[in-house]
C-alpha cells in the first residue's frame, strides 16, 4: 500500500506463511533496504525461516518460552536418539491423554530445534527445520478435538529423524 505521509513506510510479514523460495528476495532486501523502509516478521516459529535470513534479523521475544525441567528434556533427547519401534513403546501411555501429548511435542520441538539448530551451526545449514516444523504442526493437529493422538504421536516417532 502507498503511504499516507513522506515519513517512510513500514511492512508488517507473516513469516510462519513465508515459503522457502521467497527468503532469498527477502534477504536482497534486507541487506540494501529502500530509505526509511521498516521491515518487522512476526512469526510463532522464527526457526523455521532458513539461517541466512535470521542471521539478519534482530529478535524480539514478545511471547512467553516454553519452559522444560531438567527431567522433561533428558527424556525428550533420549526419545530422539531412540530407533522408531522403541518411540512407539515410549509414547504408548502419553498418547492416551490430549494435554500429555500437547506437552510432549511442545518440549520435543523446543529440544529438537536447540538440536538441530546446533547441526545447523556445525554443517552451516539447516537440513533439519522440516523435521521440527512439522512438530508445530502437528501441535496445531493435536488442538483440534477430532484428532487423534496416538496417530499424531505414532507419525512423529516413525518420521523424525534420529538424533544422536
Amino acid at each position: 500500500m502507498k503511504g499516507f505521509s513522506g515519513k517512510g513506510k513500514i511492512f508488517l510479514i507473516d513469516a510462519d506463511s513465508l515459503t522457502y523460495e521467497a527468503a532469498p528476495a527477502l534477504l536482497k532486501i534486507f541487506e540494501e533496504p529502500p530509505f526509511k523502509t521498516y521491515f518487522f516478521l512476526i512469526a510463532e516459529r522464527p526457526y523455521n525461516l532458513p539461517l541466512t535470513l535470521r542471521s539478519r534479523l534482530y529478535a524480539l521475544n514478545f511471547g512467553g518460552n516454553y519452559v522444560l525441567s531438567d527431567i522433561k528434556k533428558d527424556s525428550v533427547q533420549k526419545f530422539l536418539k531412540m530407533p522408531p519401534h522403541k518411540r512407539l513403546l515410549y509414547l504408548k501411555d502419553i498418547a492416551e491423554d490430549r494435554a500429555r501429548s500437547l506437552d510432549f511435542l511442545r518440549a520435543l520441538e523446543v529440544v529438537a530445534f536447540a538440536s538441530f539448530e546446533k547441526q545447523a551451526k556445525e554443517k552451516n545449514n539447516f537440513s533439519g527445520a522440516a523435521s521440527v516444523k512439522e512438530i508445530g504442526e502437528c501441535e496445531a493437529l493435536l488442538s483440534e478435538r477430532a484428532s487423534s493422538p496416538r496417530i499424531i504421536l505414532e507419525h512423529i516417532a516413525l518420521t523424525l529423524p534420529k538424533i544422536s
